[in-house]
């Protein structure tokens, strides 16, 4: 229902249902011109998230997203989330972005714990003592661009009302070894999740592939 209610909800509205806790987090980036990557989970209202975040942003607020199959309910979508700033990217033309948009002082929005096409290059570790695996793309944009990293949270405060939380992952993509963007993730991650594991989307197939040997 609250998903239905993105679609018409007000700038006011969502600014109260959606509330950025420690905005002076994102905003020291934008101060010092240095561009976000912001990784995150279906956990909460994703929605919202969507919705609500751009406006509340000093800085030029985007967001990977795959399209839907059904190009109706893909325009439906699109329409609703970008209503207030945010501009969405098709995964596919992600690294074309970050091609040609260095110029600008930008958050990029990757929602990261789909699971990973080819499993064999994935990055590997152990999730809600699992094994699972992760897709490399968001720690290798950010080597690669030299963009900060922070995991954005999205908790329920209470029925209809949601809060934002940024952690740090890294200031120096460059410098860290392999997998730890991806590591410190998933810890967030998991640290929200037990939480309120109710909360967490544990339809979407997380684990349909197995770990390589």
């Amino acid at each position: 229902m609250e998903s239905i209610k993105s679609i018409t909800i007000s700038d006011k509205a969502i600014r109260e249902r959606c509330a950025i806790i420690n905005p002076e987090v994102p905003d020291k980036y934008f101060r010092e011109k240095k561009s976000l990557i912001v990784l995150c989970g279906h956990y909460n209202n994703w929605e919202y998230y969507a919705v609500g975040l751009a406006q509340q942003m000093q800085q030029k607020t985007k967001a990977a997203y795959k399209p839907l199959k059904n190009k109706f309910f893909n325009k439906v979508l699109l329409k609703s989330r970008e209503r207030f700033g945010i501009k969405m990217l098709s995964m596919r033309d992600v690294p074309r972005y970050f091609a040609g948009n260095g110029h600008e002082t930008t958050m990029t929005i990757m929602v990261n714990d789909q699971s990973p096409q080819n499993p064999r290059t994935a990055h590997w570790n152990t999730f809600l003592n699992q094994d699972t695996g992760w897709m490399k793309g968001a720690e290798k944009l950010a080597a690669k661009y030299d963009q900060s990293v922070l995991f954005g949270c999205i908790r329920k405060k209470k029925r209809g009302f949601y809060e934002v939380t940024f952690y740090p992952i890294t200031d120096n993509p460059k410098e860290v070894p392999e997998g730890f963007v991806l590591d410190k993730h998933a810890e967030y991650l998991e640290m929200v999740i037990a939480e309120n594991p109710q909360y967490w989307l544990w339809s979407h197939r997380r684990w349909k592939h197995k770990k390589p040997f």
